[in-house]
């Protein structure tokens, strides 16, 4: 697939939507740089992933108000980030479904006695 100049654009365009309605404000973006940059990042990346990731680092805390050359150095560590997030989330919805079905089975067994009724 071919990259745009339109395809870059929309990424900065994005990355600065999300910038403002994070901190009430645009910032100040080299559209020309940041075209080439978005040009690298698309080079492994669907237009949509990109999107994914950029709202997945406004979720992020960053000492430098989300900084978009931040962004293009170290976009590869934000989908690690992200991909780890996507696990522990998954996990953590396994662990409280096996939870339930526990006492589910214990007020199903023993009713709502507690432990303190054995």
């Amino acid at each position: 697939m071919a990259i745009t100049a339109k395809d870059c654009h929309v990424c900065t365009t994005y990355f600065v939507k999300k910038y403002k309605e994070r901190y009430g404000v645009e910032p100040n973006v080299n559209r020309n740089t940041a075209r080439w940059s978005w040009a690298n990042v698309l080079e492994g990346m669907s237009p949509s992933d990109v999107k994914e990731l950029i709202d997945y680092y406004f979720t992020t805390t960053q000492a430098k108000r989300h900084n978009l050359e931040w962004f293009f150095y170290n976009y590869d560590k934000l989908m690690e980030g992200k991909q780890e997030s996507e696990k522990d989330k998954a996990r953590r919805e396994k662990m409280r479904r096996e939870s339930e079905q526990r006492a589910k089975e214990w007020r199903d067994r023993f009713g709502n006695q507690g432990i303190a009724g054995n």
